[in-house]
């Protein structure tokens, strides 16, 4: 109980997680939050209004008409033929409507697919040893705090969160292999795209997979409406909506009257046990007032998911140019490092080695999310301690070859290191020794 109140007390102070851009959070965030609030609308029309009126019998009394109201609406209602005069002895099984009790668990259950890619790219980032969300807040911290040295701690905690992320995997990767791959940037589109951690193409890799996802699952959402409707509303959606815009109730009382999906008039059909084993069928008509909301609350759905999967396609094919268009990378890093101090004597290519060899395709994408996030400035000022980083190793090293030599002369020192310490700890040991017997002879 203790661990709910202080959730409950604590919520306001809790914070919305970033590790993706604009159009991811559109899916992820506000898809799930429109979603939530008309599950809360519905539950509420249900619950505190009336959802449903059915037109009873001279001789019901209250509680008859109150039973036939409940029967009605927690078993299913049948579409009337407007064409019809009178209501029909036996129910049409085609014409059974039997969503609208459901529809605040239907839109619950789409807030939580619509938050599904989003896990899966959580899992695969924090699985590559990196926690990109963790460097997302630290920018947008930076970015919005007055005092330099703690701009400029971020930034520092940035790069070597970056750093160590690059840095692991890179003394993993086959250096002739990626080197050879990636040298022919110069005369190819696109690069190898391989998704592997030792590549440098495991975290690019999986943020397009999760982007397709995103399509996927706004896609999937407009079908899944067929399902829970009982029929093809992909199409009817855009049939609704022209129908709302061009009609009005004085050219077409029928549509207004008789909607298909969502009928406002339905007929009822339940029986009556009796004493003596007695079973009367009644046939009731009711009006459904909550389907005048279910109407407008699904064609915004549908048009919003059509927007949602139009803008993802889009953003896909932008994010697929950013990651597998090589030759646009060193051109980005390179009018990125210049602003913000770096020496006007750096050759381009020596920015497409660093580009290449030591950021590779998942510290762009790291850069550019922070880019997209932040602003330019935060991104251009990781930029710039990641190539200080990657400077540091002059010439030769700042090749693959050199970066390994780099790794080889480090672990030889540290041997030598722990070599010297292990040769003074048996030179004080041999002196004490010597200082003892001396002792013993006097």
């Amino acid at each position: 109980m203790e661990r709910i109140l202080r959730f409950i007390f604590n919520f306001r102070d809790a914070k919305l997680t970033v590790d993706d851009d604009y159009v991811d959070r559109l899916s992820r965030r506000h898809s799930l939050f429109l979603l939530v609030v008309f599950a809360l609308l519905v539950i509420g029309k249900q619950y505190v209004g009336d959802p449903i009126h059915c037109w009873s019998p001279a001789e019901f009394t209250d509680v008859h008409k109150r039973y036939a109201d409940s029967i009605c609406w927690v078993s299913s209602t049948y579409r009337l033929d407007p064409s019809e005069t009178a209501l029909p002895q036996y129910p049409n099984s085609k014409n059974r409507v039997s969503y609208y009790q459901w529809v605040p668990l239907i839109l619950l259950f789409q807030a939580v697919l619509m938050s599904l890619p989003n896990g899966i790219w959580r899992i695969l980032y924090k699985r590559s040893g990196i926690n990109v969300a963790a460097i997302l807040d630290a920018a947008i911290a930076g970015q919005r705090t007055s005092y330099a040295d703690i701009r400029e701690k971020t930034v520092r905690y940035m790069v070597g969160q970056i750093e160590r992320y690059l840095g692991v995997w890179r003394t993993k990767a086959s250096f002739k292999t990626r080197s050879r791959c990636c040298s022919l940037h110069t005369s190819a589109v696109f690069c190898c795209t391989t998704s592997a951690r030792s590549a440098g193409n495991y975290l690019a890799g999986s943020y397009l997979l999760v982007k397709i996802l995103y399509i996927l699952n706004a896609i999937g959402q407009i079908f899944l409406l067929d399902f829970f409707l009982q029929a093809p509303f992909h199409y009817h959606g855009f049939k609704l909506l022209v129908n709302m815009i061009i009609t009005s109730r004085e050219t077409d009382p029928v549509y207004f009257d008789h909607s298909e999906l969502f009928p406002r008039v339905a007929a009822c059909y339940f029986d009556i046990r009796k004493k003596g084993g007695q079973l009367h069928r009644h046939v009731v008509q009711c009006v459904l007032p909550i389907n005048l909301f279910n109407e407008k609350l699904f064609l915004f759905l549908w048009a919003w998911f059509v927007f949602i999967a139009i803008i993802t396609v889009i953003n896909f094919i932008y994010w697929s140019i950013l990651l597998l268009y090589w030759p646009t990378q060193s051109e980005y890093v390179f009018k990125q490092l210049y602003p913000v101090g770096s020496s006007t004597s750096t050759q381009k290519s020596h920015v497409r080695r660093f580009s290449d060899s030591y950021l590779r395709r998942d510290g762009l994408l790291v850069v550019r999310l922070i880019s997209k996030n932040t602003g330019s400035v935060v991104a251009a000022e990781v930029l710039e301690g990641l190539w200080d980083l990657f400077s540091d190793n002059d010439g030769g090293n700042s090749t693959p070859e050199g970066l390994s030599r780099e790794l080889s002369v480090r672990s030889d020192l540290k041997k030598s290191k722990a070599s010297a310490h292990k040769s003074t700890a048996t030179l004080k040991e041999n002196l004490l020794r010597e200082a003892v017997e001396n002792l013993d002879d006097v």
